[in-house]
This record gives C-alpha cells, sequence and structure tokens, in this order.
C-alpha cells in the first residue's frame, strides 16, 4: 500500500478541494502527515483519508468545524464512537424536523384544499368535523381588533415551538356565552391532546353549520351574540390576500358546551 498521498491525490479521491484540504490544516483537524522540507508539498497517510469522509459527514450534519477538535485525541486518533453518537442525536434531530414540516405541509395543502372547495359556497352548509385539539388564549379586545389576535397567536406558534408540537394551520377565535357575557379566545389548532398545557382546549366532533364569509371585518361576521359556541377560523387560499380575509364560522347544530 502506498505510504502516503499528495494533496491533489486527496481531492481527487474524496472530491474535496485543495483549497478546503489545506484549511482542514489550519484548523488543525487535518495537518500533513508529511510535509516535504524541499518542495513543501503536502502528503496525507492512508488513514487520514477516512479522517476526511468524517470531516464531510460533520459538514452534511452542520456540525462547525472547529467542533471536530473535541473529537480528537491527544495521539491524533479521532474518537469516532464519540463523533457517531453525536451524529445519531443531530440525525434524529433533524428527522424530527423533518416530519414536522412534511405535517405543516400536508396539513396545509389541506387547509388550501378545503378553502377552495367551501370558498364559493353562498349559503350555510352542514360538515361532520372531527374531534379538535386547541391551545388558547383569552381575547380581551373586541372581535374586530385583529391586531390583538395577530399577536395572540404569535404567542400561541411560540408554545407549539416549545412543546415541540406542530399546529395544523388552523386558527382564528373561539367564541363561548357564559350566561350573560361572551367569552372570546383565539386558538390554534394542534394535532393532538398529550402535552402539557393548561390552556389546551378540546372542541368535541360532531356536526356543524358553517358559513363562509369575505368580509374585511371579523365583526359583521357575526350576527349578534351567539346563542351557541362559535368558532370563526380564518381561511387561506394559495393567493394569501389579506387585503380580503375569508374566515368561515362554525357553529354546532347541537348545542355542544366548548
Amino acid at each position: 500500500m502506498k505510504k502516503y498521498f499528495s494533496i491533489g491525490e486527496v481531492s481527487k479521491f474524496k472530491a474535496v478541494s485543495v483549497k478546503s484540504l489545506r484549511y482542514y490544516g489550519q484548523l488543525g483537524i487535518l495537518p500533513p502527515a508529511f510535509v516535504d522540507p524541499e518542495s513543501g508539498y503536502r502528503y496525507y497517510s492512508s488513514d487520514q483519508l477516512v479522517i476526511v469522509d468524517l470531516i464531510k459527514v460533520c459538514l452534511d450534519l452542520d456540525i462547525p468545524l472547529k467542533n471536530f477538535r473535541s473529537y480528537i485525541e491527544p495521539d491524533g486518533s479521532v474518537d469516532v464512537g464519540k463523533l457517531l453518537q453525536d451524529a445519531e442525536t443531530i440525525v434524529s434531530e433533524k428527522e424530527k424536523k423533518l416530519r414536522s414540516s412534511i405535517a405543516f405541509l400536508d396539513t396545509m395543502s389541506r387547509h388550501i384544499m378545503r378553502t377552495n372547495k367551501v370558498r364559493e359556497k353562498k349559503d350555510a352548509f352542514v360538515q361532520h368535523i372531527p374531534q379538535r385539539y386547541f391551545l388558547t388564549a383569552p381575547l380581551r379586545a373586541n372581535v374586530a381588533e385583529y391586531s390583538e389576535i395577530s399577536a395572540n397567536y404569535t404567542t400561541l406558534f411560540r408554545q407549539c415551538q416549545s412543546l415541540e408540537i406542530p399546529d395544523c394551520f388552523n386558527q382564528g377565535v373561539l367564541l363561548s356565552r357564559r350566561g350573560a357575557s361572551v367569552t372570546a379566545e383565539v386558538f390554534v389548532e394542534i394535532p393532538y391532546p398529550d402535552v402539557p398545557a393548561a390552556n389546551l382546549h378540546t372542541i368535541p366532533g360532531g356536526s356543524y353549520s358553517c358559513r363562509v364569509f369575505e368580509d374585511k371585518s371579523w365583526a359583521n361576521c357575526l350576527a349578534g351574540l351567539p346563542q351557541k359556541p362559535l368558532i370563526v377560523k380564518e381561511l387561506f387560499d394559495l393567493n394569501f390576500d389579506m387585503q380580503i380575509p375569508l374566515v368561515e364560522v362554525q357553529e354546532p347544530v347541537d348545542f355542544i358546551e366548548l
């Protein structure tokens, strides 16, 4: 077996630029095994070819190259076991984020498809909706005050992030009558109830009378104070035209205590 490989050969074998190999040497993570004192040419041992592969793995996993030095032992060897353990943790986290992103895109797609189906409906229609789970925040201003609604959305989205759960791309305002008063809560739907959150609200499944409105004022979507609980849900299509917001009011056909 050849004892040493030139920097050009390593560059060719491993599809890594000569400039990058020199940079790895400057960082102290891939010093040449031998430097010709007369020509200054750099040479690498066969063992170091594996280190180049490990460096490429770190780059693929977004592990900063300066952190690679933590895997180098005093004798110059690489603690591959520790590197693999850390890599598995990073890959697991990346997979988790990718699954969350795919789930979000899937729910967004289904939401937009439904919006396209119901936006042209002029009259109320009845639809069975499965049980849902809302994270809620009290709305202290009038329902027409969208600035507070938007601020509460931000708070709830951040809560989803802290709980590491995806939102279902369904959001709006939940109105419920409590005696003579009506309470309003901003909501963001989440896919499951197994979360440690005091503001988790379970919405029973059932038949809902649905109406779609295209109006600049949420208040105009509500004909007086609700006698039954109402879910005022924002609808989005591919245009995301916030100048003409599209909302859907869902009212349980049979009274459901939300």
